[in-house]
Order: structure tokens, then C-alpha cells, then sequence
């Protein structure tokens, strides 16, 4: 009682008399609700809107907490989750955003791309009814489970672990809020972009979206198609549309071929074969193979020849010591590192389904060891505070980088202090 949400008791969702179904939708067919006909043209504002919210970030500077300094969950998160966290505990709930994140995260949890979900209307608020099961962070048991959500409230949630919500409780467990951080999950990957594509499919003129909503409803859809843009990672494509007056100029990016090919025709006539005229002369591409060969490509990159050269020069008692190219299986540089009087090393191959020789076997872990180690070598490297904080605008380019090399080579090659 001493919190806000969920609002209603877990057997709202097997009741159903708390909302309305608008339509049922099937994430695997993408942005392709938006155009279904059980959905009412006003509501899409609203929807557009709810969606928009599930990809929405709050300010960095924004504290969240009493701490000097707030935790990295609050950065990583949308903002609605935040809001969402401080009305369903009574302390700062940093601990409930962290547990959210990491099941939203676990690589056992399923991805909502195949997912179906619900558009509901609760009170002329649009939300959404998310279901699916989410694993527990230190059993192998997945927890079945309903979230029902508005783009600022947590109408209701249902779990079946231990501390979830069934029958008449009223309570949000770590399980409840990844499935609505699947859903942000999802529409960074792509069902933004095409919610976008469809959306633009519907407005085939510029009078359009004054026919349909009204000013208040056109701001909604323009701030919610801006944040769209930028979930999708078009960054500069939103900052673009922000200059736009209308939806219509501001989806033009996000045309098909297809229509652009309809706006063409209907603006310009093709021209007939008089214009056109006869062919003087016709031209064909070249079958010729444009592709570098391995070999070449050595050659031209200029690392053979500078090697070349630095061993010719840094004699070890009169000797040249030979470079050691080490190549991973199929390039061709064999040639090449011999003209240049240096080695060449690289596993070995055989046709297919034939099983390696003793001696090839040997000879294919030696190489995948020392191609290892050299990786090691540079993880090393990466120890350093200084290299891993980065290159910064005061520093000399110069010495960053003599650092960086001295540095490798005491970490790797001095095993006692000088």
C-alpha cells in the first residue's frame, strides 16, 4: 500500500475487465501494426507516443539519487524505468533497475522478435501487454510471466517466482520490468526503423496528418518520430527532419524505392525512343578481375620491404635475423616474405573432410600458440591507465605513442623490475 504500482492486483490480467484490447500484435511481422484496421486513426498518436517512451533517455546531469554520484544504471537505462523504479519501492530502487537490467540482458532470456503483444486501452491511456518468460539470475528456472504498461504507469504485473505477483497481490518483482526493457531492446534494433517505413507509408501527401489528428496530436507524432530516428541510430537523418515544417517532409528519408519510383513518374514523363535517338556507340565493362591478389597487396602495404630493410640494418653478430610473417590459413604471402628474404608462417590446409597428419596438427597449434600469445601481448599493453583512458586532445601525439611502445615491450619482455 505504500506504493504506487502496479495498479491493479495481478488477476487484472486474467480478468480482463481493467482495459481493452485494441489488437494483438506479432513483433515478427515488425511495424506492420500500424496499419492494422482494428486500430482506430486517433489512437496512433497515443501509440506512436508509448512507443517512443520505451527508447526515450533522460539528461546525464539528471541526479537520480542521494549519492555524490549515481550509479551507471541510470545512464543506461530509459527514463520510464527510472520513474517507474521510485513509485514501486519505497527506497531509491537502484538495486531493483540493476537486477532489471541484468535479466533484460542474460543471454538466456528470449528476444521479443517472435514475440506476439497486446495494444490496450486503460482510462483513454494506450499501453501494452508484454508476456514472456524471463530466467532467474541463479537457478536454471524461467519464470513465466504479464506486464502490462503505459508510457508512464505500470498498470499491472503478474510472476510466478517466489516473490512475484499472483491472484490478488499487487506487487513488481526484478521479472517485471525486462520484458518492457526487451521491448527498448528491440526497437533499437529495427522495429523502430520499420515503425518508421510504415508510417510513411500511410502519409502519401502532406495534407494527410492535418485530415487525420489535430495540432496537439501532429506535435505528439512529430516528437515521437524525432525519437524514433535517433533509437534507430539515423542521428543526423533526425536532426534534418527537426528542421522539416511537416510529417511528410520529415519521413521523405524513409520512402521505399518503390514510392520514390511513383513520385518520379508523376512529376516527370519518361522519354519515347525519338528523343532518345540512335546509339553512337556502346560501351562494355571490362570482365577483367579488379580484386588485389594477397601477394600484391603485401607488396604495396610496404611493411615487407620496411622489415626488410630493419633487419638488413640491426645485424646480430654479423647476421641478418629473418622476420616471422604469420598469416592465418588462405593468404598468400608465401612469395613474397622469401623475395624479401624473410619466413613465412601459417597453418596449414587439406581438402574437405580430410583429417590433419600428426605433423600437420603440430604444426597448426604452433601457429595458433604463438598467434595467441601475440594477442595476450597486446592485452597486456591495454593494462596501462594512461592507454586505457585514451588518447586525450592535450596530450602529444608523439610521446603517446613512444610511451605506448616502450610500455609494450616492458610488460612483455622485462619479467624483472630495471
Amino acid at each position: 500500500d505504500d506504493v504506487e504500482f502496479p495498479i491493479f492486483n495481478a488477476s487484472a490480467i486474467d480478468d480482463g475487465d481493467k482495459w481493452d484490447v485494441l489488437a494483438e500484435i506479432d513483433f515478427s511481422e515488425g511495424g506492420s501494426f500500424l496499419l492494422n484496421e482494428d486500430i482506430d486513426d486517433k489512437h496512433l498518436p497515443d501509440i506512436l507516443e508509448l512507443f517512443a517512451a520505451f527508447v526515450r533517455f533522460g539528461s546525464p546531469e539528471q541526479k537520480h539519487t542521494t549519492w555524490q554520484k549515481d550509479g551507471s544504471v541510470y545512464t543506461a537505462i530509459p527514463q520510464m524505468f527510472i520513474d517507474f523504479a521510485k513509485k514501486c519501492r519505497i527506497d531509491e530502487s537502484y538495486r531493483l533497475l540493476r537486477r532489471c537490467l541484468r535479466h533484460a540482458l542474460d543471454n538466456r532470456t528470449e528476444s521479443l522478435d517472435n514475440k506476439t503483444a497486446k495494444i490496450v486501452l486503460c482510462n483513454g491511456e494506450v499501453g501494452i501487454h508484454l508476456s514472456t518468460p524471463i530466467p532467474a539470475s541463479m537457478k536454471k528456472d524461467i519464470y513465466d510471466g504479464d506486464t502490462v504498461l503505459t508510457k508512464d504507469k505500470i498498470l499491472c504485473a503478474k510472476c510466478k517466482c517466489k516473490s512475484g505477483a499472483q491472484g490478488k497481490n499487487r506487487n513488481v518483482c526484478v521479472h517485471t520490468k525486462p520484458r518492457g526493457i526487451l521491448l527498448s531492446i528491440l526497437l533499437a534494433e529495427d522495429l523502430a526503423e520499420h515503425m518508421l517505413l510504415e508510417l510513411t507509408s500511410m502519409l502519401t501527401s502532406p495534407a494527410v496528418e492535418t485530415d487525420t489528428w489535430n495540432e496537439e496530436q501532429v506535435r505528439k507524432v512529430k516528437e515521437s518520430v524525432l525519437t524514433l530516428m535517433e533509437a534507430s541510430g539515423n542521428i543526423a537523418i533526425a536532426r534534418e527532419a527537426a528542421k522539416k515544417d511537416t510529417l511528410y517532409d520529415m519521413l521523405q528519408p524513409y520512402k521505399t524505392g518503390t514510392q520514390q519510383q511513383k513520385q518520379w513518374d508523376r512529376n516527370h514523363k519518361p522519354p519515347t525512343a525519338d528523343e532518345v535517338g540512335p546509339f553512337d556507340e556502346m560501351i562494355f565493362d571490362s570482365p577483367e578481375q579488379k580484386a588485389v591478389e594477397d601477394g600484391t597487396y603485401h607488396s604495396k602495404a610496404g611493411y615487407i620491404a620496411a622489415q626488410k630493410k630493419f633487419q638488413e640494418a640491426d645485424l646480430v653478430d654479423g647476421k641478418v635475423i629473418k622476420f616471422h610473417n604469420i598469416l592465418d590459413r588462405g593468404y598468400r604471402g608465401n612469395v613474397t616474405a622469401f623475395r624479401a628474404d624473410q619466413d613465412c608462417l601459417q597453418p596449414p590446409s587439406s581438402r574437405s573432410d580430410m583429417r590433419f597428419t600428426g605433423k600437420q596438427t603440430i604444426h597448426s597449434g604452433a601457429v595458433a600458440r604463438d598467434r595467441s600469445g601475440n594477442e595476450r601481448g597486446v592485452r597486456a599493453m591495454k593494462r596501462s591507465g594512461l592507454f586505457s583512458r585514451g588518447f586525450k586532445e592535450s596530450m602529444s601525439a608523439k610521446r603517446f605513442s613512444d610511451a605506448l611502445l616502450t610500455w609494450g615491450l616492458q610488460v612483455n619482455f622485462m619479467y624483472k623490475p630495471v
